[in-house]
Formats: C-alpha cells, sequence, structure tokens
C-alpha cells in the first residue's frame, strides 16, 4: 500500500548524503518519494566561518 500524500519524515542536513534518504530508497520505490535537501549544520558552520 503506497503511503498517503500526509506522510513526512524530517530529517536534517543533505538526506542523500549518508542519510535516511539513500536507506528510503533501499525500502521504498522512488516514485514515492521526494527529498528537499538542505545544508548540513557542518556545512553552514564553515560557511560562517568562511573556510571551504
Amino acid at each position: 500500500m503506497p503511503p498517503s500524500p500526509l506522510d513526512v519524515i524530517l530529517t536534517s542536513g543533505d538526506p542523500l548524503f549518508f542519510g535516511l534518504g539513500r536507506l528510503l530508497l533501499t525500502e521504498l520505490p522512488a516514485e514515492w518519494l521526494t527529498f528537499h535537501p538542505h545544508l548540513s549544520s557542518v556545512q553552514l558552520a564553515f560557511s560562517r566561518i568562511k573556510l571551504p
């Protein structure tokens, strides 16, 4: 049974880079999933102190 449109999983950072998104892609069909990646806390910290 496909998930309802109200099912939401919230994680921090980029979900496809060592995140929960990779696990979800192995367990669920890709057409059931939508990802909205964001910067990780480490990326934001390095950006704030102006390091690449």
